[in-house]
């Protein structure tokens, strides 16, 4: 909660700040900060300091979001919805990979400390990564045209005077169009907390409903994210189904989750509820992308890193949200956070029926 908490409140922040200092330099800021905030936390031997570490991670990782303003920056609409697919289809091979490795880590002695100091030891590879690779600011300004280059030469000396003063960071904030995307947003709200509410109590679940044990529930947890891996390459070509018509694409994604949340929560074997997870998958990688892709096309070029990071803010109190409702749930019957989860799925689908288009703007806008 109280990472969720703060990832709520710095996530438009840290994305405005990339609109107005550049990507790169912010991204590197936050993988060397998020990798300090990993290790502080396996060093952690008190509660007080394991939520310290929790708080500056909460403000500092934002790498993915970071990197879709990125490819909203460089991609035309057209395109997004398949870049992006593939992007999460490469972020979850984290979720493959991680719940093994972690697991099997944190079996051995001192192994909070070790999955910590091996989480932090990546970020900071990223970190390099970026500094020595990630040269996009360079290479985007050579490709420009000489009346483009002039132009962005008095766009950043203007920018630099607005850099000069913190309180431009929240005036860039209240200029977002927020009376173009809050029915959206209220929206992602109802589905991610659907998602999360299923989600977080799926350990309790397996074991509950399963007996599943602890390596049980690992390997389904990558095999969840197997799944999202390769829903994600698939993005793309069901996209274009869509024909650009996003809100569609996200009815339907919403009507699916429910229709496998409903599958998961009633049955009868493991193997039925392993099928389940299938079109939740593609259902939650596709509604991601198409959600992403109507944020960023709602504004302005310069808007992107703000408009993804209200986005994931949204995302975040649903995290900080659920896992104090799903634990009382829990305690009532084992089944009712999977019963909220489809009633929450209808909510949202009444909203996007009855949901005004959104204004797309034009990429030179």
């Amino acid at each position: 909660s109280v990472y969720g908490g703060i990832q709520l409140l710095s996530s438009p922040i840290v994305g405005n700040f990339s609109d107005l200092l550049g990507r790169r330099r912010v991204l590197i800021i936050c993988l060397f900060l998020t990798s300090v905030g990993y290790a502080f936390m396996g060093l952690a031997n008190t509660m007080l300091l394991m939520s310290l570490a929790r708080l500056m991670n909460g403000i500092f990782k934002h790498s993915l979001s970071l990197a879709k303003a990125h490819i909203s920056d460089i991609y035309s609409r057209k395109e997004q919805p398949g870049i992006f697919g593939k992007f999460n289809a490469i972020s979850n091979a984290g979720f493959i990979v991680g719940p093994l490795c972690g697991g099997h880590l944190a079996m051995t002695d001192n192994g909070f400390l070790k999955v910590s100091l091996l989480s932090g030891s990546t970020f900071f590879i990223n970190g390099l990564l970026v500094y020595i690779f990630f040269n996009v600011d360079e290479d985007h300004a050579e490709t420009k045209n000489t009346n483009d280059q002039i132009e962005q030469i008095d766009s950043k000396d203007d920018n630099q005077h607005k850099q000069r003063n913190l309180f431009a960071i929240f005036s860039n904030l209240q200029q977002l169009p927020w009376s173009e995307v809050y029915g959206i947003l209220i929206i992602r709200f109802l589905m991610a907390l659907s998602v999360i509410f299923f989600r977080s109590g799926l350990s309790l679940f397996l074991v509950d409903r399963y007996q599943a044990n602890t390596k049980t529930i690992g390997y389904i947890l990558s095999y969840s994210g197997l799944l999202g891996g390769l829903s994600g390459f698939i993005v793309g070509k069901l996209s274009t189904f869509y024909k650009g018509n996003s809100l569609r694409a996200v009815l339907h994604c919403d009507l699916l989750a429910g229709l496998a949340i409903l599958g998961c929560t009633f049955s009868k074997d493991l193997w039925i509820f392993c099928i389940c997870l299938v079109p939740l998958s593609i259902s939650t990688n596709l509604s991601r992308v198409h959600f992403t892709s109507i944020l960023v096309n709602s504004g302005k070029d310069n808007e992107h890193g703000a408009l993804i990071g209200v986005g994931q803010s949204i995302m975040s109190l649903g995290r900080m949200l659920s896992p104090s409702i799903v634990g009382f749930l829990q305690v009532i019957n084992i089944f009712l956070p999977g019963i909220v989860a489809v009633i929450v799925n209808v909510v949202a689908a009444i909203a996007i029926v009855f949901m005004k288009p959104i204004r797309i703007h034009s990429k030179n806008e």
